[in-house]
């Protein structure tokens, strides 16, 4: 009962996402369809519920996913988005690396809309090394997400160490193989045996001199970013805590000095009431009450069972279902909370790392070829691309890096 229970309530949760439901609200009505079909009482529902949302965990994620949210937008509010921007610009006199580094950038800033964003700045350093559109397209989509396997403010990889309770810098360790694989692969597939690249166009013209300048620049005005990176890895902290240090150093940024503490409140009152993304919020709030509800219905205990019964690995149930989920749904926090409340339990502990890096890799490569992908269809638009032209070059490094996946989950398990 409790299997087909935990069934129909994914079966519910996809349905909705079909349906544009808010996939928080999805989650929700899931965890309730679950558990009722569970054959447990409407008082034991709501009891998990409120066990998953309000455990010091689940709070605490709340808390560090709804501020970095935001971090994007406030960067653009204070000028600092554009201060990088330059920065880059004056930086660097190479064509190719620009195309490479814009997306690479706005991926980690966590910028709403942050591919579309970045398209228009690589059109004219991919024009002029004569990329196509259906390059340009990928290359936008493909670097854009390669970097967040490593990237430790990646909302995603910080939901998947939350959930599986594993270090995140773990998670980035055995993820360095399969990023390596995929940013190698690609980057040879484009920029090395592609016909049409314009090798005479690379370099280009960037002000001489003031190098030391644009360095500086940049760094005052990544610096909200790396704040919060140097005290989560040096200091000892609750990681909302270097989260919530990063914001006010953003807030401080650029201030007009006769209106400091006006404008600086107003940026925190701006945050909180129109850049944090709340839909992130009531989705983990979600996520965390289905993992609840999943722990609570005795499911897990039956599944487990019966994959030692038939000596079944993990790995290919893994495999199928998070890069099914992450695919259908075209988002990929649903894969993940999803698959690591199903098959947490049944993975020993001392392989509970390297089955959560497998599960955030494969939740990866199927939300990157998901053509519900919003990045993916925002870019192919903007540059006028096709469907076809584009997985073809997006295909080949992610059946390689979901090799590379496989091999070290078989080889480390």
């Amino acid at each position: 009962m409790a299997i087909i229970g935990i069934g129909i309530g994914f079966s519910a949760i996809l349905f909705l996402s079909f349906k544009k439901v808010n996939l928080g609200v999805g989650f929700f009505v899931g965890t309730v369809v679950a558990g009722l079909a569970s054959g447990l009482g409407v008082g034991q529902v709501f009891q998990n519920i409120l066990l998953g949302i309000f455990s010091k965990d689940s709070l605490q994620l709340m808390v560090t996913i709804s501020l970095i949210s935001g971090m994007g937008s406030l960067l653009k509010q204070t000028g600092d988005l554009e201060q990088i921007v330059n920065s880059l610009i004056n930086l660097l006199n190479n064509n190719k690396l620009l195309t490479i580094i814009f997306p690479i950038v706005f991926g980690t800033l966590n910028v709403p809309g942050g591919a579309i964003f970045s398209a228009p700045l690589i059109e004219d350093s991919a024009e002029r090394i004569n990329l196509d559109p259906h390059q340009k397209t990928a290359v936008n989509v493909f670097f854009r997400h390669i970097a967040l396997f490593i990237y430790p403010l990646f909302t995603c990889l910080i939901i998947a160490s939350e959930l599986a309770n594993v270090d995140k810098y773990q998670i980035i360790k055995f993820n360095l193989l399969v990023f390596f694989v995929g940013f190698i692969s690609f980057y040879y597939l484009i920029f090395k045996i592609n016909p049409k690249l314009d090798k005479t166009q690379i370099k280009r013209e960037v002000e001489s001199g003031g190098k030391a300048k644009y360095i500086v620049t940049f760094l005052k005005g990544f610096s909200p970013v790396l704040i919060i990176l140097l005290i989560s890895f040096l200091i000892n902290l609750p990681f909302y805590l270097s989260v919530v240090g990063g914001l006010l150093l953003g807030a401080g940024r650029r201030l007009p000095p006769d209106q400091k503490h006006k404008v600086f409140f107003g940026r925190l009152k701006d945050f909180l009431f129109k850049e944090i993304n709340y839909n992130l919020t009531l989705l983990i709030m979600g996520v965390m009450a289905f993992k609840s509800m999943v722990e609570g219905s005795g499911a897990i205990d039956i599944i487990t069972v019966l994959l030692s019964d038939f000596n079944f690995s993990l790995i290919i149930p893994i495999i199928l279902l998070t890069s099914i989920v992450a695919m259908i749904t075209g988002f990929y926090p649903a894969a993940l909370g999803i698959s690591i409340p199903i098959f947490l339990p049944m993975i020993p502990p001392e392989s509970k790392v390297i089955y959560t890096s497998l599960i955030f890799d494969f939740a990866f490569l199927g939300y990157l070829l998901s053509p519900l992908h919003l990045c993916l269809a925002l870019t192919k638009e903007y540059f006028a691309a096709n469907w076809l032209p584009v997985y073809r070059y997006l295909f080949p490094p992610v059946v390689l890096m979901a090799i590379a996946a496989i091999i070290q989950a078989i080889l480390l398990v």
